[in-house]
């Protein structure tokens, strides 16, 4: 206890300290499943995305992360449509059916060239706590072998 401070101050310094501590930001996750798949080049694996903790509507993006690092506006994840020519997405393309439902499912059209990739779901809602953005991923690690 602090010098000079009587028992029913320092409870009260204790228990205000827990109860602010306790009022921080929610505990947000985002999943994926599987986590690891192996596909033969050209097929596909279809994954699973979720989330807890989220307490405004999510919205959910899926990509490349190979597309995302070569250039950050080609992600090679397309809402609701498979391209008739994905030659602009060498690591595969990745089809997703929703923004907002969870458990949501997105489709991972390999690439002709075997190796590994990696998928990633982007759970993402304005900040309960502030105007900022919140957002959580998970990554898939796909292995396409020939």
């Amino acid at each position: 206890m602090v010098r000079g401070m009587n028992n029913k101050m320092f409870l009260i310094l204790v228990v205000g300290t827990f109860v602010v501590v306790g009022c921080g930001r929610p505990h947000l996750i985002a999943t994926i499943s599987p986590t690891e798949a192996t596909v033969k080049a050209g097929g596909t694996v279809t994954l699973a995305g979720d989330q807890s903790g989220f307490t405004n509507e999510p919205v959910t993006q899926w990509w490349i992360q190979e597309s995302k690092r070569a250039n950050p506006k080609i992600t090679c994840g397309m809402f609701d449509f498979v391209p008739k020519d994905f030659t602009g997405c060498p690591f595969g393309f990745v089809v997703y059916r929703t923004y907002s439902m969870f458990p949501g499912t997105a489709v991972y059209y390999a690439p002709s060239t075997p190796g590994v990739y990696h998928v990633t779901v982007g759970i993402l809602q304005a900040g309960e706590w502030s105007s900022s953005l919140e957002e959580r991923t998970a990554t898939a690690s796909i292995t396409v072998t020939q």
